[in-house]
């Protein structure tokens, strides 16, 4: 009785979260080499940042964007989305990190690559990583690049979407642990995804999420649903070696699509959370 006393008071209070199958993530900690294909990425490491290490999420997306560049298999999970190509994507990218999968993006020839990260301190990593990786080939590097972006900051979300306006918003392994803290709120996540799908109207989200603990995702897909339909990408890597392999249970590939019902419609505060108003269905 006293046993279950105290894991009801942990739950309640958020003193610890429940890991599914004592997830790890000490093999990818500590890996600088990635071989994505035929393609060698050779990645600097940050300290102190849940950016500064490679994530399950990064290694299966840039494994499937290496695999299907014409994105056919994400055009049969989004019927009703307009196809193109990854050489026609104007992609950006939020929560890169290291920037494995924005690396593979522009190796491919993407039209154009953004990659973005809240922590200041890892840009200049995820620079250094970028050209390290890209800058061989000039037409590659000269479409990619790195920048600062708080999606906290709702208002220069919304400009970049503005200047940029990207077809192809990608992302993985954005949600750890429940939303219960103003500083890792998903509805700021959501609602930046939002903000850019919105400025393309053939825009594609493409998102991999790893579970990893009980609940943990809970609010971010309920978020998500009201902006967006999603689909599982019904794809794994063929290589034994691949990371997904070890862990393709907790791991998953969404493809999505802005609901055509939705108006995003509430003026944009840059350090205010937006409210249930900030989405809307269209009558």
């Amino acid at each position: 009785m006293r046993c279950s006393s105290i894991r009801l008071f942990r739950s309640l209070f958020l003193l610890e979260d429940e890991k599914i199958d004592d997830f790890r993530h000490d093999e990818l900690r500590t890996k600088s080499k990635f071989k994505i294909g035929s393609h060698c990425i050779r990645l600097k490491r940050g300290e102190g940042s849940t950016g500064g290490s490679a994530w399950y999420g990064a290694t299966l997306l840039a494994e499937y964007l290496n695999a299907d560049p014409e994105l056919k298999m994400a055009a049969l999970a989004a019927p009703n989305w307009s196809k193109f190509s990854l050489s026609d994507a104007r992609t950006i990218e939020l929560g890169a990190g290291l920037g494995l999968t924005s690396i593979i993006t522009g190796i491919l020839g993407a039209n154009a690559v953004l990659a973005t990260d809240g922590s200041t301190s890892l840009i200049p990593i995820l620079q250094a990583n970028l050209e390290t990786n890209l800058s061989s080939n000039q037409q590659q590097f000269s479409n990619v690049c790195a920048r600062h972006l708080d999606w906290r900051d709702l208002e220069k979300v919304a400009s970049i979407a503005k200047s940029f306006s990207p077809n192809l918003i990608i992302g993985s392994d954005l949600v750890y642990g429940r939303d219960n803290s103003f500083f890792t709120s998903h509805l700021y996540l959501v609602a930046a995804m939002a903000i850019l799908a919105k400025s393309n109207k053939n825009s594609l989200v493409m998102y991999a999420h790893t579970t990893r603990f009980h609940g943990d995702d809970s609010s971010f897909w309920r978020h998500f649903d009201h902006f967006f339909v999603r689909t599982k990408l019904h794809w794994s890597p063929t290589s034994r070696e691949s990371f997904y392999s070890q862990n393709k249970k907790r791991t998953q590939i969404w493809i999505a699509v802005l609901r055509p019902d939705v108006s995003i419609t509430t003026p944009l505060n840059s350090r205010r959370l937006p409210s249930s108003k900030f989405y809307q269905k269209t009558k």
